[in-house]
């Protein structure tokens, strides 16, 4: 039968390469932890010796691949994986297809123009072209958001449709960040359904800190 020739993911295929494995392992692990892991911090989560974790880590770090924290020395993802992820049309990746149009309203603004995508129930910097004024916001690339305390992410909210708005949300913890923060679930849809009517979403404030 068909289905006795499939080979399920738990199952070590004849040409599986542990070393690639591992490093797998690590990449995932740290795609899921905010702040990063030390070496020892790798090493205990994924029961993997010190010595394979130092040589993976250090390959990574010099491709590009990982940041390190100069003081809590934790392994961090960059930007670079981006490169290997983003969507492509007619054989350009989105930031290559969006820089003109990014470039022109910078030019216009002097204001940093970022572009994002949604990654699950996240938003991630994929491309930004930096302002011209001298105080200005920029991030490194593959930075993730939320979508309920900041405009980039309260625009994707907005043009969900209601079915998929309510799914979002639902999974969702809708935590402070500032006392203007949005909070509620009910409150947080009027508001998209205001960016909607209006056709943007403005914020004033001087700082990315004071974000609501």
């Amino acid at each position: 039968m068909k289905s006795e020739l499939l080979v399920t993911a738990k199952e070590e295929s004849p040409g599986s390469v542990p070393a690639l494995d591992r490093s797998l392992d690590i990449l995932e692990l740290l795609s899921a932890s905010a702040g990063g892991l030390t070496l020892s911090e790798l090493s205990n989560h994924l029961e993997i010796p010190k010595n394979a974790v130092f040589r993976i880590s250090q390959t990574l770090l010099a491709r590009g691949y990982l940041s390190r924290h100069v003081e809590t020395m934790a392994f961090q993802l960059t930007g670079q994986w981006l490169k290997l992820a983003t969507p492509r049309l007619r054989g350009l990746s989105l930031p290559a297809l969006a820089r003109p149009a990014m470039t022109a309203l910078r030019d216009a603004t002097g204001e940093t123009v970022q572009l994002g995508v949604l990654s699950g129930v996240e938003g991630t910097i994929i491309e930004q072209v930096e302002g011209t004024e001298p105080l200005r916001i920029v991030v490194d690339l593959g930075l993730r958001f939320p979508l309920h305390n900041n405009a980039p992410g309260k625009l994707f909210l907005s043009h969900f449709t209601d079915e998929k708005r309510d799914q979002v949300l639902s999974q969702l913890k809708l935590t402070a960040s500032t006392p203007r923060t949005i909070t509620t679930k009910a409150e947080l849809s009027k508001e998209c359904e205001g960016i909607v009517s209006q056709g943007c979403l403005l914020y004033t404030s001087p700082s990315p800190r004071d974000r609501g």
